[in-house]
């Protein structure tokens, strides 16, 4: 479990340094486009969290092979989201973040895999095969993602110790009821399983995470008939 988050130990404090060059990286390009009372990254005041979050969202690009043009903060958001209004800015909810980092910080990347899957749906043009499979709703596509974040959890599995059904249980409660909206983004157990295949199998590289995980959603109960 993790407290306050007032300092991170260990690995994460020796990566501090690296992370931090690169989160001030993000602050440059990112103050003109965070709008509101959205921050830059690079302004977060907590800068255990702020080094993590970096060096995360770095090592996510490296393995999605996409970028986020910036990466913004917000105390209204309760959530995460790619702005494909701003060219796929991740937007991050602060408090929303640390309480994910409650059960852990595999948590928190799991969540950030999660969403840069989007990043990686809106760049290869997934989007509309996956609502079309969905009857023009995003479960697919979320379900998609889940399966994208699991195939990426295995992978850092290699190199880090990652307790998979912890991770999944997140996605169980980020599962909603609301089965005939248009936003519904999978029962609670549609989105561990989604999770749990993708993290079933070690893949070779993202593209092979994604192809899997299309053939996985392909065969997925997404329209709410």
């Amino acid at each position: 479990m993790v407290g306050a988050l007032g300092m991170i130990a260990g690995t994460m404090v020796r990566r501090a340094l690296a992370a931090l060059a690169f989160a001030l990286a993000f602050g440059g390009v990112a103050q003109a486009a965070c709008e509101g009372s959205e921050t830059p990254l690079a302004q977060l005041d907590n800068p255990g969290m702020r080094a993590y979050l970096a060096s995360t969202i770095e090592e996510l690009e490296t393995y999605y092979q996409v970028t986020f043009p910036d990466v913004c903060m917000s105390a209204n958001e309760y959530g995460a989201y790619v702005d494909l209004g701003r060219d796929g800015t991740l937007v991050i909810g602060t408090d929303f973040i640390y309480g994910v980092a409650e059960h852990s910080l595999n948590h928190v990347t799991a969540v950030l895999a999660h969403e840069t899957a989007h990043r990686f749906q809106s760049v290869h043009d997934l989007l509309d095969r996956l609502t079309m499979a969905d009857k023009n709703r995003v479960k697919c596509i979320e379900l998609h993602a889940d399966f994208m974040a699991g195939g990426f959890m295995r992978r850092r599995a290699e190199y880090m110790k990652v307790k998979p059904d912890d991770l999944a249980a997140i996605f169980f409660d980020l599962g909603d009821e609301g089965v005939h909206d248009y936003d519904h983004h999978g029962l609670g157990p549609e989105r561990y399983v989604a999770f749990a295949a993708g993290f079933g199998r070690l893949f070779a590289d993202v593209y092979e995470n994604a192809t899997t995980g299309m053939f996985y959603v392909s065969r997925a109960k997404c329209d709410p008939t």
